[in-house]
């Protein structure tokens, strides 16, 4: 899916980072292969330990970086940069994280698709950056599976999803307007960027995944997939409480009682149970062996 021809959209590409300096790296030599080209990059450095703004600076000098202190988390290092893509008079926002890299023409399949559908957020398709690169995201129900958009043609070329993840949304600038901002103070690090996919469903943006957008994800860069290499004990309070975790009690259940089709309680805790279990016992499977080898 090529951009519509004589496409001149800007697309500012907004990064929260905080270290991982190779990954950010490898990312930005992704943007760099893009086939569409009027993309700006502004990284949002929040208070990395590891050089990322120097390593930037050399290797991708125009690569625009806020610093931040190391409290902004995903939706507040986002919030800075959108604000100052806006203020650039960016045409559309690129969210996407930097553990990523894309495919090249997955900035153009994004405008073309945002060309055909004017009022929508355009989510990319997500695999595993190893072989066989599995799905991480191609849409998303709260009933379960996906849905092809009627009258798309292929469910390859864009998916409904009842909402979207932040790692490479294409939002127009002007939902912005009709939105707000990420919700920084509710939704830190996690739900931040779905609550706002939801928001702008509400204001009647459609929500679509585009299957010829595909970006590669290291998934075993993730808090969990590191909490599984090196597991303590400490991992069973953190899981519960601290705002590194997806399964954040409070976080999350402020999130279900916002937008699930249905806020009670005891529909949280079975679809809050599901998603925690395979975290923990996958964690204490770990612990074990390490604590087994120690002993050995």
């Amino acid at each position: 899916m090529p951009p519509a021809p004589g496409s001149t959209a800007s697309v500012w590409a907004v990064v929260p980072v905080h270290d991982g300096v190779e990954h950010t790296l490898a990312f930005l030599a992704s943007m760099r292969r893009q086939s569409y080209t009027n993309v700006r990059v502004v990284l949002v450095d929040d208070g990395s330990t590891d050089g990322t703004a120097g390593r930037v600076n050399e290797a991708f000098p125009d690569v625009e970086i806020l610093a931040g202190d190391g409290s902004l988390w995903w939706s507040g290092a986002t919030n800075r940069g959108v604000l100052h893509a806006l203020s650039q008079g960016a045409d559309f926002v690129l969210t996407i994280n930097n553990d990523l890299e894309l495919d090249p023409g997955a900035v153009g399949a994004l405008v073309a698709a945002a060309a055909t559908r004017p009022r929508a957020l355009i989510g990319a398709k997500v695999c595993s950056d190893a072989p066989p690169h599995e799905d991480v995201f191609f849409g998303e129900s709260f009933g379960g599976g996906t849905v092809a958009v009627p009258g798309s043609g292929s469910d390859e070329q864009l998916r409904s999803s009842d909402w979207l993840i932040g790692m490479g949304v294409l939002v127009p600038a002007r939902a912005f307007a009709d939105v707000g901002l990420y919700d920084e103070v509710r939704f830190p690090q996690y739900y931040g960027d779905s609550d706002f996919s939801l928001r702008a469903k509400e204001q009647g943006y459609e929500l679509l995944v585009c299957g010829q957008a595909v970006l590669y994800s290291d998934v075993e860069s993730n808090w969990l997939a590191r909490q599984r290499r090196d597991p303590h004990l400490r991992f069973y309070w953190d899981v519960f409480f601290s705002t590194r975790s997806l399964f954040h009690v409070g976080i999350s259940y402020r999130y279900h009682r916002r937008h699930h089709p249905d806020p009670s309680v005891r529909t949280w805790v079975r679809t809050y149970w599901v998603a925690v279990r395979g975290a923990l016992a996958s964690v204490a499977y770990h612990y074990v062996r390490k604590r087994l080898r120690r002993a050995a």
